[in-house]
């Protein structure tokens, strides 16, 4: 190697260093290896270091930055024309984002008001803001979205004259008239926010977002229910196709939910013909995504509570439950305001936020690993007395925990959401500035069963039976077991179990989610107060970087997920009524998920799961994701994975197909659904 190209090389190895310093991993992680930047044909290989020189060179604002780098994608992305619905969305094409900065993910826009307003609308709102610099950056992405389709258009001229190649020349300006088109104009924006690199991306209430459109149909003899069907399945179908590109943290992880159910602004019940045939789609369809979140109150009839059973029970792991009625009225205390909670949806999987108003971040930070505290405490041998003590001790640290693991974001910008979310233009601030109406993050808390179950064990085999020392239960932890089998037993084994419908059980769970909250409490993410969930995607990779624990889980093991029994012993009906018990604080809005595995055979009276299901609704639970698993069927899909190229799980938040999953999932699913079907 000569002396220029091993300076050359050399610079090279130091700008790459550099740059993997500034950048966090996870945004690393979902652009590097996923997608080529559009800006691949000027040679510039290294995203991070090209979008550093547009910024130093071009002394571009981000905002302006944006809209550049969306108007190159728009010019240079493959797009395909062929499919029934016109998708433009591009994997090997994507925006760069600035170094440091973390994309905006896990957002629902208001896809019914944004399909029956014009953009020429949007237009003469702009030209009446007086900050210059904004007007002119959301105009420029108003010019790129119509240079987008105009190139569409002109690729169609001549190859396609159905439906669709005549709406989409009107797309930006004419509100649909049919159903189909209505679908059409959804997956446009949907796509167009996925290759801004806006991942998770929702897509609201559709059952009331397009019955107009259904009935219209159905009435002037243009459609009927089985074209309807064969409608919807093509849409899942389009959302479906990308799958693999568009996950983050797994192959499946796409944030692509359908909201259903509930009632709308004049408390009238949404569910409807559209509410049954998107339940019976995706129950048929068993695809990945999308995926359904069912929200369901006293008035959900049976006939849409079996529909929703019926989904279940093919295994798709579709739909989520949400108690809208006890989602809702917490939200109004902690902050939302009253006009806007009937608009109730998700941030991806499951943690609540408002359609079209909310910039909510939600699994941004870190989890909190609760166990952790339990741990410090038996390895730092704090001298304790009781067990009051310890517990007091315990609650301090889990709260010393909670503030420190709060810290502010610095998040990317968007001139595009900016366009469509309200109050943005108004306000004359981009929709991640100040421009969105609520902007409410959110923290996780993980491990809480392995902490509750930590604890209990403690109460009982140290301070009640005095079977056990604090510092044998230190030994124990520090061997992982090693010699110490007998106390993994009992502490696996105690009948007192997170979950159980118990009352020292719920009144310690009770205790420790005050705690949680009144630390919540006292965290402010980007100047906003904080919402705070015991529901967390990570129990699988925390897991395995984590020491034994006092509940019996041996190093490296999974923890437990979300609102889950660890206990074979504790049945759906049981662990329902415990979830009912439990007190949701205010804050407490960032997911609180009942988490269960259904053996087959408890399907043969989908009445009586009707009743557990609306009684535990009724009774308190939060949210509610039922999976359905054979465990024959996932040790042999382990061993013979062709043999099952279809079939699909439940992961957190979201389906997969069991074959693409990391096999450590793997086992941990065939774990949890060998310990249900005891």
């Amino acid at each position: 190697m000569n002396i220029k190209k091993k300076i050359k090389s050399g610079a090279k190895s130091i700008a790459k260093a550099l740059v993997k310093s500034l950048v966090p991993q996870s945004v690393m992680r979902q652009i590097t290896g996923m997608r080529n930047l559009a800006y691949k044909n000027e040679g510039r290989k290294n995203h991070f270091l090209r979008y550093t020189l547009v910024l130093d060179k071009r002394s571009l604002t981000r905002d302006d930055d944006f809209v550049r780098q969306m108007d190159v994608i728009f010019h240079k992305m493959k797009i395909n024309i062929s499919t029934r619905f016109i998708y433009p969305f591009d994997s090997t094409t994507a925006r760069a984002l600035p170094v440091g900065y973390l994309n905006l993910t896990s957002m629902t826009p208001d896809f019914g008001k944004i399909i029956k307003t014009p953009l020429s609308e949007i237009e003469n709102s702009l030209s009446q803001c007086r900050n210059a610099s904004f007007k002119q950056t959301e105009v420029h992405m108003v010019i790129a979205l119509r240079s987008l389709v105009n190139r569409i258009t002109k690729m169609m001229e001549g190859k396609r004259s159905d439906s669709i190649s005549s709406y989409i020349p009107n797309i930006l300006e004419r509100a649909p008239k049919t159903m189909e088109e209505a679908l059409q104009k959804i997956l446009f924006f949907h796509a167009v926010f996925y290759q801004a690199q806006h991942l998770h991306i929702g897509l609201g209430r559709l059952d009331k977002i397009l019955l107009s459109y259904y009935k219209s149909d159905v009435e002037n003899g243009t459609l009927t229910r089985a074209s309807a069907k064969e409608l919807i399945k093509e849409f899942c179908r389009t959302l479906n196709r990308d799958m693999k590109t568009k996950s983050v943290a797994l192959q499946g992880d796409t944030g692509e939910y359908i909201l259903l159910g509930g009632i709308d602004k004049n408390n009238v019940q949404v569910d409807n013909e559209l509410t049954a045939l998107f339940l019976e789609v995706v129950g048929e369809l068993k695809l990945p995504t999308p995926k359904i979140i069912l929200r369901v109150n006293d008035q959900t009839s049976h006939d849409i509570w079996q529909k929703a059973i019926d989904c279940i029970s093919t295994g798709c792991g579709s739909p989520l439950l949400m108690n809208e009625t006890l989602i809702m009225k917490n939200m109004i205390r902690f902050g939302y305001r009253k006009e806007d909670v009937s608009e109730l949806g998700t941030s991806a999987c499951w943690e609540p936020l408002i359609i079209g108003k909310s910039f909510d971040q939600n699994n941004s930070l870190r989890s909190i690993i609760a166990v952790k505290s339990v741990n410090d405490l038996i390895k730092g041998d704090k001298d304790t007395a009781s067990f009051d003590s310890f517990n007091e001790e315990f609650k301090k640290c889990l709260y010393a925990q909670i503030v420190a693991g709060c810290h502010d974001l610095n998040l990317d910008c968007s001139p595009l959401f900016t366009l469509f979310m309200d109050d943005c233009i108004a306000n004359e601030k981009d929709y991640s500035e100040g421009g969105a109406r609520y902007a409410y993050h959110g923290m996780q808390v993980l491990s809480l069963p392995n902490a509750i179950n930590s604890l209990l064990n403690i109460k009982k085999f140290v301070f009640e039976s005095h079977l056990f020392s604090m510092q044998e239960c230190a030994e124990a932890i520090n061997s992982d077991y090693q010699g110490h089998e007998d106390m993994q037993e009992a502490f696996r084994t105690n009948p007192q179990q997170f979950g159980a419908e118990d009352a020292t059980v719920i009144s310690l769970t009770n205790e420790l989610l005050n705690i949680i909250s009144e630390a919540a409490k006292q965290c402010k993410i980007n100047g906003a107060k904080v919402k705070i969930g015991i529901s967390s995607p990570s129990f699988v990779d925390e897991g395995s970087k984590f020491g034994a624990t006092l509940d019996g889980r041996k190093a490296g093991a999974p923890f437990n997920v979300h609102i889950s029994p660890l206990s074979e012993k504790v049945g759906i009906k049981e662990v329902c009524d415990f979830a009912g018990k439990i007190n949701y604080a205010d804050n407490m809005l960032n997911g609180n998920v009942v988490d269960f595995i259904l053996p087959h055979a408890f399907l043969k009276d989908p009445g009586k799961l009707e009743i557990i299901l609306k009684d535990g609704m009724h009774n308190g639970i939060f949210e509610l994701q039922l999976n359905v698993m054979d465990v024959a069927t996932l040790k042999d899909a382990l061993v013979h994975p062709d043999q099952h190229r279809d079939l699909i799980v439940r992961v957190w938040g979201f389906s997969a197909y069991f074959n693409d999953l990391p096999k450590e999932y793997k086992l941990y699913l065939i774990h949890r659904a060998e310990t249900y079907a005891a």
